[in-house]
């Protein structure tokens, strides 16, 4: 009997949505994007996308310290295969709140 229990647990455990298997990175962006600012400013809003199984963006908005305006930065992050570390991220996208739309300003893609 606790070996059925056990391996129905397993089943519902590795069933879970896709999304939680990428939790450890979606926090770590989180914790990188609030970092990058330091005290300058503090992102909101952040939306996270998978590009792929080692490739993800983070998204945040915050009033830039030297513009004084509303921005959204994209960041593209790219990790090793096994997702254990983190091998670049970059600034992919830039937009500036215009008239009460975020408008993009730089496209580095």
């Amino acid at each position: 009997m606790k070996h059925l229990l056990l391996f129905f647990g397993l089943i519902l455990f590795s069933c879970g949505d896709s999304t939680s298997k990428f939790d450890l990175q979606k926090k770590e962006m989180i914790a990188n994007e609030s970092a990058r600012w330091f005290t300058m400013a503090e992102p909101k809003d952040f939306v996270f996308n998978v590009v792929n199984d080692s490739t993800f963006t983070m998204s945040s908005k915050f009033v830039h310290p030297i513009l004084a305006k509303e921005v959204r930065f994209t960041y593209t992050y790219s990790y090793t295969s096994s997702l254990d570390s983190l091998k670049k991220n970059e600034l992919s996208k830039q937009e500036l709140l215009v008239e009460g739309t975020l408008n993009k300003y730089v496209d580095r893609e």
